[in-house]
């Protein structure tokens, strides 16, 4: 397993756990809808004019907070995407490998062991 994918699995999934996002199995698609629509209703606030009051700065630096996190958590959505379908990626290849050997320990007669052997082969060619 690369150590990078699983720190950038963590690291992202802590991010958005800190912005208030608590993805789960069961609501996995719903938290992914949520990042990214508060990415889309959140719009860049127009500069401030040369002569804006202290209220209008104020409202400004809070909507550019506001549209800074939502991109950014757009953004640690999109690496935490990434580096869970990588884990994901190489959790089914463990599997696999760990199925197959599990099938030839169990195995009682050579034969049992060259048919797991042969099934292995062909799901491999399959995989």
């Amino acid at each position: 397993m690369n150590v990078i994918d699983l720190m950038d699995y963590l690291d992202s999934y802590i991010n958005l756990l800190n912005a208030g996002y608590f993805i789960t199995d069961a609501n996995r698609e719903d938290k992914y809808f949520e990042v990214i629509e508060a990415s889309q209703e959140c719009e860049e606030p127009a500069p401030l004019k040369e002569d804006a009051t202290f209220d209008e700065e104020q409202k400004y630096i809070e909507a550019k907070r506001k549209y800074d996190t939502a991109q950014a958590n757009l953004s640690t959505l999109e690496k935490y995407l990434n580096s869970y379908d990588t884990l994901t990626a190489i959790k089914s290849k463990i599997k696999f490998f760990t199925d197959a050997r599990k099938k030839v320990e169990d195995a009682q007669t050579i034969e049992d062991v060259e048919l797991q052997m042969k099934i292995y082969r062909s799901n491999l060619k399959n995989y």
